[in-house]
């Protein structure tokens, strides 16, 4: 081989080697570029599920319009939020597959209404364990691991919501409790408070309790089963609401009515007095304790009570304008 053909090989192979290395490095910068982006991403953002237990027109829909109406502020702060509804309402086994699936896809805050179903607590705190931050909001689950409760200090509701019956119905009454379904807290919880009440009148007390599922058919034959005549209260919205969706005006199968949540059927007379909850706060509170907890590393408390306010048709008029 000639010197002259053995220099223009050197030179070539040369060329190629500078060729590989600048390959490798535009990869290795790409690769890098891709890594960090990826990484920058995850960090930027809190994905946060809310599992809801029912799409309603008067309860879950102001808690959900309470996040929804502060969802700016969410986003400003690089969260982002998702809304999850089981296509039964109150459905547990749904809520659980829900909860699976919110789990399996590693988001970083899991916000539920609280439920003591073992799949269901099972399931939270798997969740848990996974370094998910659990936010229970209308029901809390007084047991479970560190957690932020939002919503209605429900045994101090039972005991607002006793007191005021006894002061509308007198010193004596048989009361039927119509309630929504076992393993609630919050309606144990307002069952306890309004015992409380009671204790200061022992001849007002509560006779039965009967659970309505949160369904408008079960809650009216419970209603039409009950033999009691004296006084019901419902101590979750199910109850008030069927009353005034059925009744243009009070029947004669109760003397007394009270409820929670849904105030349309006092104007009508169809009940007597109604607990209202603070759901759109519920709501509010939400999206700024998840904002508290992105800039801070934590929330400003473990526990959030919202307002009530006890309704009846000397105030109605007024208290139903300020909502509006």
């Amino acid at each position: 081989m000639s010197r002259k053909v053995e220099q223009h090989l050197k030179k070539q192979l040369h060329n190629i080697k500078w060729i590989i290395f600048l390959i490798l490095i535009t990869t290795g910068a790409l690769l890098t570029g891709c890594t960090v982006g990826k990484q920058a991403s995850t960090e930027e953002m809190m994905r946060v599920s809310v599992i809801l237990p029912h799409s309603d027109d008067d309860y879950w829909s102001r808690i959900e319009r309470g996040i929804m109406d502060n969802i700016s502020l969410a986003e400003e702060n690089h969260i982002n939020i998702k809304m999850y509804v089981p296509q039964l309402n109150y459905n547990v086994e749904q809520m659980t597959d829900i909860l699976k699936q919110q789990i399996a896809e590693k988001v970083d805050v899991i916000v539920v209404q609280g439920n003591e179903a073992p799949d269901f607590l099972k399931a939270l705190y798997e969740a848990y364990d996974q370094g998910i931050q659990i936010i229970c909001v209308d029901t809390d689950l007084p047991d479970f691991a560190d957690h932020l409760y939002i919503g209605t200090d429900n045994f101090q509701a039972g005991l607002t919501l006793g007191q005021n019956i006894v002061k509308m119905v007198g010193d004596k009454a048989d009361i039927t409790v119509m309630s929504g379904e076992k393993g609630y807290p919050n309606l144990e919880e307002r069952i306890a408070g309004m015992e409380e009440a009671f204790t200061a009148t022992p001849q007002v007390k509560i006779k039965e309790v009967l659970y309505d599922n949160y369904d408008g058919m079960t809650f009216m034959k419970r209603y039409n089963e009950s033999e009691n005549n004296d006084t019901l209260v419902c101590i979750e919205g199910t109850g008030a609401q069927t009353l005034t969706r059925i009744f243009t005006e009070k029947d004669d199968h109760f003397q007394h009515i009270f409820g929670f949540d849904v105030t349309t059927g006092i104007p009508l007379g169809v009940v007597e007095g109604i607990l209202t909850q603070n759901n759109e706060e519920m709501g509010k509170c939400v999206v700024e304790e998840l904002v508290h907890y992105r800039t801070t590393g934590s929330y400003s408390t473990d526990h959030i009570f919202t307002d009530t306010t006890w309704i009846t048709r000397d105030n109605y008029d007024r208290v139903t304008d300020a909502d509006e």
